[in-house]
């Protein structure tokens, strides 16, 4: 009789270590669905700002890139205006000698 109270009693604390054992792995589940979700949260935020810099960047850069455009399509203009000048002045120079 006195065996199987001792293993009523080893019964009893098997089934309490288990209750413990499944309450700690329940915790880890939520604590590593906690961070699991945290890491997706900052990977979504990291995304949308590297979105929103590279648009600001463009936003930024776009007035420059027409600017140069603008300059590329001067400089040969101005470049034959100093050839017409200097000829203009080579001339007067001729005529004058």
């Amino acid at each position: 009789m006195e065996d199987v109270k001792v293993r009523e009693m080893q019964i009893f604390d098997y089934k309490k270590k288990i209750a413990e054992a499944e309450t700690k792995l329940k915790q880890q589940q939520n604590l590593y669905e906690a961070v699991r979700s945290d890491r997706n949260l900052y990977s979504k935020n990291l995304i949308e700002s590297q979105v929103g810099n590279q648009a600001v960047a463009d936003r930024r850069l776009r007035p420059r890139c027409c600017h140069v455009i603008r300059l590329r399509e001067v400089v040969p203009c101005v470049s034959c205006l100093r050839w017409v000048f200097l000829h203009a002045v080579y001339n007067q120079a001729q005529g004058c000698v």
